[in-house]
């Protein structure tokens, strides 16, 4: 990514207050990281001069304040009239606010001697692009897979977050639109997958959290981890009893996954095979 000019500041000489004999100004650059939420933040320090008259100072101390200041002596020619010389360059990275916002004060200055222009001296507060920033998924405390979780995130934007819940590479809940404190309970369907896919009675769920607007990400994946844990009772059907298949019991279909039937919504074990 290039730099893009941001500002571009106007200052005064101490010996030429109203301007007629030079200009003292820098213009400011940024160009963004999303990833980092940073701004890499490119200042360059301009004297253009607007009369006949040249001066100059092979000692002048040029001073950029970019998050914290930094002098070096340079040569101050003053040119012939309406040349723009450039002064001084420097570069810093700063870091955003956790929700993508930065301003900063930004200020240039010029320490000469013997220049009837004087010292030179400009600064402004400059307000940078504000970086798009997903939503932070909070901390997640382990859990009783058949009790749920609640899901908290911190949220910078309106837009839709998309939930997805792994255990190791395999979705077991797929781009779930989540309000934050949201209970998520598992469906019937996801928790013979889940009883599937594990093999002690904890098992580490993965959690990500993309913020969307339509179909553009906003901002970065949010990710975190936490224990799962299933009844004891089940897990032991699980390892006695690796059998699938289907079983009628008053008229009711009831579907056995791994020796484990289920009716209705509760998910209560009825039947081990």
């Amino acid at each position: 990514m290039s730099y893009t000019l941001i500002d571009t500041v106007y200052g005064t000489f101490s010996g030429d207050s109203n301007g007629d004999n030079a200009q003292f100004f820098f213009k400011v650059y940024s160009q963004e990281n999303q990833i980092a939420n940073t701004s890499d933040i490119k200042v360059e320090v301009y004297e253009k001069n607007l009369d006949s008259y040249t001066s100059f100072d092979d000692d002048a101390i040029c001073g950029i304040n970019i998050n914290g200041n930094s002098n070096i002596t340079v040569n101050f020619h003053e040119g012939t009239q309406g040349a723009t010389i450039l002064l001084r360059t420097r570069e810093n990275t700063v870091s955003h606010a956790s929700d993508g916002t930065l301003s900063l004060t930004i200020s240039a200055t010029l320490d000469t001697t013997g220049v009837s222009l004087g010292d030179g001296s400009a600064s402004r507060l400059i307000t940078f692009p504000t970086i798009p920033r997903g939503s932070v998924l909070n901390d997640i405390t382990n859990f009783d897979v058949e009790d749920g979780i609640n899901i908290y995130y911190t949220s910078y934007t309106n837009y839709t977050e998309k939930l997805n819940i792994f255990i190791g590479d395999v979705i077991v809940r797929e781009n779930y639109e989540l309000y934050s404190g949201e209970k998520i309970q598992f469906s019937d369907d996801e928790l013979y997958e889940i009883y599937s896919l594990i093999s002690d009675i904890s098992e580490i769920f993965k959690f990500t959290l993309k913020t969307m607007n339509d179909s553009v990400q906003i901002g970065n994946t949010s990710e975190k981890i936490a224990t799962g844990t299933i009844a004891g009772s089940i897990l032991t059907c699980i390892n006695e009893y690796p059998i699938r298949g289907v079983v009628y019991i008053g008229g009711d279909e009831t579907t056995i996954r791994k020796g484990i039937a289920y009716i209705g919504v509760n998910n209560i074990p009825q039947i081990g095979i």
